[in-house]
């Protein structure tokens, strides 16, 4: 299914969430804004703008800047393959951008080109899932401020995140990892690797790499 947006100007607002049930089968679903220039989709009220409710779901944005300034932009469950295509920009945003939230979530973020230019609490928020945030170049608009950390793992959540590119300048911790949370960068630095001038925290209970 793609939900597109035209090529008019303007945002696009909604009150409610939009949710992916249970479809019974393997689904793809693509929210795309106009060709002109991204177009703004904006989660008003709800908690989440957009949420997988069933797995085997494949979600992918192009040429679309996600905000939502009283809850989560992303909300992947369930195996949910969620990618990011061109044309890509996280606005402000009360929580977080990708909440992954499901033990059997394995998600990938890999080789993708998108832009940050609004504050949030989290870039990233993975509980209980894990995430391959690989080969990404990420451009900071306008410094973002990530108000608890740019990736935020716990509990039991796990990441893999290597051969990253950021671009500008982002404020707040680079990491927060807790509860029985594994952080893997193979090695390389997380200056490098994840956005932020302030370095990451890991609790005793979690294991860096």
């Amino acid at each position: 299914m793609w939900l597109k947006a035209g090529n008019e100007d303007g945002p696009r607002t909604f009150s409610e969430n939009i949710k992916i049930g249970p479809l019974g089968y393997a689904g793809r679903l693509i929210l795309r804004g106009a060709d002109s220039a991204p177009t703004e989709f904006i989660c008003e009220t709800g908690d989440t703008l957009l949420a997988s409710l069933v797995g085997n779901v494949q979600i992918q944005l192009e040429n679309a800047k996600i905000s939502a300034p009283n809850g989560n932009a992303i909300k992947v469950e369930y195996q949910t393959l969620f990618s990011v295509g061109t044309g890509v920009d996280f606005g402000m945003t009360k929580e977080s951008h990708i909440w992954i939230h499901d033990s059997q979530s394995i998600v990938q973020v890999l080789a993708a080109e998108y832009t940050i230019s609004g504050n949030c609490a989290r870039h990233l928020f993975v509980q209980y899932g894990h995430l391959y945030f690989e080969a990404n170049r990420v451009k900071l608009i306008e410094s973002p401020a990530f108000s608890g950390a740019f990736l935020t793992c716990f509990p039991r959540g796990s990441v893999q995140a290597t051969e990253n590119v950021i671009e500008g300048i982002g404020r707040g911790k680079r990491y927060d990892i807790h509860h029985l949370s594994v952080l893997n960068l193979c090695g390389g630095q997380e200056e490098i690797e994840l956005a932020g001038d302030a370095p990451g925290y890991i609790d005793g209970t979690s294991i860096l790499i």
